[in-house]
């Protein structure tokens, strides 16, 4: 038995609709791949036996990225790719 954590990039599923994502933004980066192509990836990673499978460079590049830089610019880029203004600050 084996456990397989797939990170999606880009899917086309509503989401970015629905968030009210316009302009520049994670979606409009690149190509959005259908949940059925995410699915038959994810299901090609875990019977390969891969605990970790990013789906799209960009993806894999965000991972690496968000270990290597500093978290304020990380926190600045991801606000930007989700089609946010990074200059506003939100309090939880």
């Amino acid at each position: 038995m084996s456990v397989t954590c797939v990170c999606p990039g880009p899917t086309s599923t509503g989401f970015a609709k629905a968030a009210n994502m316009s302009d520049v933004n994670f979606f409009t980066l690149t190509k959005p791949v259908t949940a059925r192509q995410l699915a038959a990836y994810a299901y090609r990673m875990m019977m390969r036996g891969r605990t970790l499978a990013y789906h799209g460079y960009l993806t894999k590049a965000g991972a690496v990225a968000e270990r290597l830089l500093p978290r304020a610019f990380t926190r600045r880029v991801a606000a930007r790719m989700n089609g946010g203004d990074p200059r506003r600050h939100h309090r939880a």
